[in-house]
């Protein structure tokens, strides 16, 4: 009885501290982005489509980003069904779709902006050269990717090879436009 307390306790508090984090992290986010898109003078992309999350998990930044930009249309896309059924619970406004990343149902060349946070150290290096071209593919013309992730450098050649031009790379983040 008693270690199921504390198991309890302890996941309750690790809950509390996850949560914790994903509205700080989705907050960063929601403030970094539009500022790299002024500064590079993008802005006009808000109001072009709609915003789409590779790898929305349960959707905080989605959310952030819903509160913050109401009349752009969000669109999450995941793999997991428990993460959507809670990003589904946090976001009135918001389409969830559950899908393989490198798979989307989405239309060629349909959305003018793009993002996806701690999604390729996650994967092997096929699928994520798999899931770039599939970032490529619904991507407009001029359409711009935010990337917060561990960025290796045979991971950013995939950019290059996919037709992609970097606007911003460091060790942690990169904007990447489509030609």
């Amino acid at each position: 009885m008693e270690w199921t307390y504390h198991v309890s306790v302890i996941n309750r508090v690790t809950t509390d501290i996850d949560e914790d984090f994903d509205k700080a992290f989705a907050s960063t986010i929601a403030d970094w982005l539009p500022h790299e898109l002024a500064k590079r003078g993008l802005t006009h992309l808000l109001n072009q489509g709609y915003f789409v999350e590779f790898g929305c998990g349960t959707g905080g930044v989605v959310a952030e980003l819903q509160r913050r930009y109401p009349d752009v249309p969000m669109i999450g896309i995941d793999c997991d069904r428990e993460r959507l059924t809670a990003a589904e619970s946090r976001n009135s406004g918001a389409h969830f779709i559950r899908a393989r990343l490198e798979h989307t149902p989405l239309i060629d060349e349909s959305v003018p902006l793009a993002f996806s946070s701690r999604i390729y150290q996650l994967e092997n290096e096929h699928r994520y050269a798999e899931i770039i071209q599939e970032i490529h593919r619904i991507l407009k013309s001029g359409a711009v990717y935010f990337v917060v992730d561990r960025l290796y450098e045979r991971f950013t050649h995939a950019f290059a090879e996919c037709g992609f031009k970097v606007l911003h790379e460091d060790s942690l983040t990169a904007i990447y436009q489509k030609r």
